[in-house]
């Protein structure tokens, strides 16, 4: 079996290193389709999930692998060193390594589905409950504490609060 192997990665060179490709085309497009999520979510004033950054790293790292395999100079060597003769070793080497990276890009290719990809931050904007220039006065501390006692009893469902315009009825509450 291991030798049946061996001259399969010979035999299949070519197949492999078109999957290859194939493969790296898939990769490359996933991720756009991700970064484009990635962006619509940015917009959207979203948070980006860590393992989706981290994935879009491992695709860049193992595309530059893959297209660097593909595009090394021993792939001439592999399909002619002496006249029309193929460089069996060379070729052999080369569909090992391309058939480890077929698999590799099929690992990171399945990962790349995400339930979520990114998330609403918490707001980074602190409200204060009363607006510019609210003095903590003590006849409103006592009013605002009595409305949180009424609020309290269960018995009670609405409170009015009235009074003069311009008094803080509506800061206060």
């Amino acid at each position: 079996a291991p030798i049946g192997r061996e001259f399969g990665y010979i035999f299949h060179y070519k197949g492999n290193l078109k999957r290859m490709k194939t493969n790296v085309q898939k990769l490359e497009g996933m991720k756009d389709s991700v970064q484009h999520t990635i962006d619509e979510a940015k917009r959207n004033g979203e948070e980006i999930e860590n393992i989706v950054q981290s994935w879009l790293n491992k695709v860049d790292n193992t595309v530059a692998e893959a297209k660097k395999l593909a595009d090394t100079e021993d792939h001439i060597k592999a399909l002619c060193s002496m006249g029309n003769f193929p460089n069996l070793c060379t070729r052999q080497q080369l569909s090992r390594k391309t058939k480890k990276m077929i698999q590799e890009i099929s690992d990171v290719l399945a990962e790349g589905k995400f339930c979520r990809i990114s998330y609403r931050a918490a707001s980074k904007i602190t409200v204060t409950p009363f607006g510019r220039g609210y003095e903590a006065l003590n006849s409103r501390t006592s009013m605002l504490n009595e409305i949180m006692m009424e609020l309290k009893n269960p018995n009670i469902f609405i409170i009015g609060v009235y009074g003069m315009g311009g008094v803080g009825k509506t800061t206060l509450v």
